[in-house]
């Protein structure tokens, strides 16, 4: 759970495993966007 650095991609996994993807997250006070493919941005 938490960032995981994949194939030298950041990518977050929500508390169930499952990786974040078409969505907005705020994590450590940061808000984040994520595409289909669960690459993030800084929104």
């Amino acid at each position: 759970t938490g960032w995981q650095t994949i194939d030298g991609t950041k990518r977050y996994f929500d508390e169930k495993g499952v990786q974040a993807k078409n969505t907005e997250l705020t994590i450590d006070g940061v808000s984040y966007h994520f595409d289909g493919g669960g690459n993030p941005s800084k929104v």
